[in-house]
């Protein structure tokens, strides 16, 4: 199986930029993985109370730090798309707001 084709929406492209060196390094890596393995982050599955997305995602933990990326999958056209790099300490309830703005989420 090839790897998937990584897209990154405009918001996502934005906190990438934002973000530190290392934890730009740490993306970086961690995009390698998810392209080569898509279904290794976790399914996102909002509790009570929770921001939600228009579309299904998952999540994956960038090792040492607290961002992780949010990413869709679609498995007919072999594309994953970021949909953003986001503290997850960011309060639950608005953790999307920025990310539900972007013009360019496929549904």
């Amino acid at each position: 199986m090839s790897d998937y084709q990584v897209l990154v929406t405009q918001t996502a492209a934005l906190m990438i930029v934002d973000a530190s060196e290392t934890v730009i390094e740490k993306y970086k890596k961690a995009v390698r993985v998810i392209a080569s393995q898509p279904e290794l982050g976790r399914k996102y599955l909002p509790e009570n109370g929770d921001d939600e997305l228009p579309i299904s995602c998952r999540v994956f933990a960038l090792p040492g730090c607290t961002k992780s990326i949010y990413y869709h999958i679609d498995h007919h056209e072999q594309t994953i798309q970021i949909l953003g790099l986001i503290d997850q300490r960011r309060n639950p309830a608005y953790r999307f707001r920025d990310v539900k703005r972007d013009d360019d989420l496929r549904k």
